[in-house]
């Protein structure tokens, strides 16, 4: 069954643009971005370069390990995954993007690009309309559930939860 699951949500018929394979150096520690972090309450006006998000997209669900010299069919991703099933799905609504037109586009994780998924006004689906108003991209995650219940059952769903808290 593992071996039929599908990676990434295919979207074959949309064009792909490419994302930076070269990423910007962090100018934080790890132990200084994990003791400054605090909540966003607003976001200042200067675009976000496309290989800054790229480098978000690539550490929150980017594949490490292919594992084909392997007995497992999966490969692995910077975040865990029960039974690395992986359900989840990243999508980026950019607003301020350099080098990316505004629009919405689904991160595929195989290929480290992105599908164009076309041009959306999203900022009615969102609870706080004016933090996203103000915010370059939003990050969005959706799970494809199958993935890990077909073989979890119920604590499947909570494995997804799991997972989307890792990414974030």
């Amino acid at each position: 069954m593992m071996r039929g699951l599908r990676e990434v949500k295919p979207y074959t018929d949309r064009e792909k643009i490419a994302l930076p394979a070269r990423l910007p150096p962090s100018n934080v520690s790890l132990d200084e971005a994990l003791l400054g972090r605090e909540s966003a309450r607003g976001f200042g006006s200067v675009p976000v370069q496309l290989a800054e998000l790229a480098a978000v997209l690539q550490y929150a669900q980017s594949i490490t390990r292919d594992n084909v010299d392997t007995d497992f069919p999966r490969p692995f991703r910077v975040t865990p995954s029960g039974g690395a099933l992986y359900p989840l799905e990243l999508y980026v609504w950019a607003r301020r993007v350099d080098g990316l037109p505004a629009g919405l586009y689904h991160y595929d994780a195989r290929d480290h690009n992105l599908d164009v998924l076309g041009a959306v006004d999203l900022e009615h689906a969102f609870v706080q309309q004016d933090l996203v108003k103000a915010a370059a991209a939003a990050i969005m995650v959706s799970a494809i559930f199958f993935r890990s219940v077909f073989k979890y059952g119920e604590r499947g769903y909570r494995f997804v939860l799991l997972e989307a808290g890792h990414v974030m």
